[in-house]
């Protein structure tokens, strides 16, 4: 588990890196990430609420803060990526072509 938590770290800094370099690269590694962030959180926020373990459940759950903070990230998180999504697609060519 820590690897993975470490490579998806080293995959968040990479992007952000390139893209900041103003690297083509660094658009796409960017892109990704959020998509898999929004693919994660979507399953564990929405898709989840079916089972009664969603979005809902999560804010109402408030017996131990640091868990209902967790929560909460996990659910800023979930429209950043959304957020960062519809930045990155809506700005493609002005964030790609320009800027190589």
């Amino acid at each position: 588990m820590a690897r993975l938590l470490g490579a998806t770290f080293v995959w968040f800094v990479a992007a952000t890196w390139l893209f900041r370099a103003g690297r083509p690269l660094g658009y796409w590694l960017l892109l990704a990430y959020a998509t898999v962030q929004f693919l994660f959180y979507f399953a564990t926020q929405v898709i989840a609420a079916f089972w009664g373990y969603g979005l809902v459940f999560h804010l109402t759950q408030t017996q131990d803060p640091v868990v209902w903070l967790t929560f909460v990230v996990g659910d800023v998180n979930f429209v950043a990526a959304v957020v960062v999504i519809v930045y990155l697609l809506k700005r493609r060519h002005a964030l790609t072509d320009d800027r190589a």
